[in-house]
């Protein structure tokens, strides 16, 4: 969600609507060919700056951005990427299995290649990029002109986006199940937490601290600078999401999981607030700040995403901020905000 927008599948296309009414503001129409047995999907990553803005990004035939007012597509780069980052100046950090690659406007500033496959980041620093190797090594390259500045042997298989920690880096090692803390100055390990399973997404500040979520289903808070737990919580069921949640001024972690639960823990990880959905949480909450009155209806496209919405209706009553989340079974569910604490 931003500003006047809601962002959202549509029978498998990306598409905004408008908040106040629930009409569709515009939607990325995809081709289908006649012929194809499959039906053509496409790839979208919705991320946000160092401003806050939300900024989307089609990254399945080539690189393009999105933008959230009016659906306007701006190529970035001609080719598909397997991870990217977004820099200053529109350079864009664009990776192809061991390709590292510099793109502004569409064209290629510089190309250096890996033995291995690159599997964590890219990640921008700013007069460098940061990146990890199947073989277990964090890698930064000079951003003007490619130049190795160092190169340091962690865990086996590094993984998955390079997070921050104050001024800290992490990045995770699959096989060896532990969390690194690196200074992108030097590449010098400062602290690592062994978290005994893989995660379940990327570890995020939260409230002076660093969330960390395993697939074992544990809720850990540690010390960003130290790597030491301060709070713990082990879930009763499969968790599907972790995140930071603003909710009249305070932020709070919404917690998703499979049985259904919608749940607010404050910065202790104890519980505040707990909604019942009864079928599986799929999309991350937001809080909308306009009163409109939601009614939805859901049409699962055949072979493709369940959590669709296709039709939304609204009404001017109501004036409480509410909260927006999806299920497994496609629908949009309108949570009053009364309540929380």
């Amino acid at each position: 969600m931003e500003a006047n927008r809601i962002i959202c599948l549509v029978d498998g296309e990306l598409a905004a609507l408008d908040t106040a009414t629930g009409a569709e503001v515009w939607r990325l129409r995809i081709p289908q060919s006649k012929t194809a047995a499959a039906k053509r999907v496409e790839h979208y990553t919705a991320r946000r700056d160092a401003g806050g803005k939300l900024r989307l990004f089609r990254s399945s035939t080539s690189l393009a951005e999105i933008a959230v007012a009016d659906g306007v597509i701006t190529p970035l780069a001609p080719t598909p990427a397997t991870a990217f980052d977004v820099g200053t100046n529109n350079d864009i950090a664009l990776v192809q299995v061991g390709k590292l690659a510099l793109v502004n406007r569409g064209k290629e500033v510089w190309a250096t290649s890996e033995l291995e496959a690159i599997v964590a980041g890219p990640r921008f620093e700013a007069d460098r990029i940061l990146i990890g190797t199947g073989r277990g090594e964090l890698v930064a390259f000079a951003r003007a002109d490619h130049r190795e500045l160092w190169r340091v042997p962690l865990g086996k298989q590094l993984w998955g986006p390079i997070a921050t920690a104050g001024t800290l880096r992490l990045v995770f090692s699959t096989e060896d199940e532990t969390l690194f803390a690196v200074d992108p100055k030097d590449g010098a390990v400062k602290w690592r937490f062994a978290t005994g399973d893989t995660l379940v997404q990327s570890p995020f500040e939260y409230d002076g601290s660093l969330i960390v979520v395993t697939k074992q289903n544990r809720i850990v808070r540690l010390n960003p600078e130290t790597g030491v737990v301060a709070a713990e919580v082990q879930w009763p069921t499969w968790l599907v999401t972790v995140e930071p949640l603003t909710v009249g001024g305070r932020t709070r972690l919404a917690v998703g999981d499979v049985a259904g639960r919608l749940t607010l823990l404050g910065p202790d990880l104890k519980k505040t607030w707990e909604s019942s959905l009864t079928t599986r949480v799929t999309g991350r909450p937001v809080v909308a700040v306009t009163p409109p009155i939601w009614k939805t209806k859901s049409k699962p496209v055949k072979g493709g995403p369940d959590d669709l919405l296709d039709t939304i209706a609204s009404d001017a009553a109501g004036t409480k901020p509410f909260m927006l989340t999806t299920d497994g079974a496609g629908f949009l569910y309108k949570l009053s905000t009364e309540g929380i604490k």
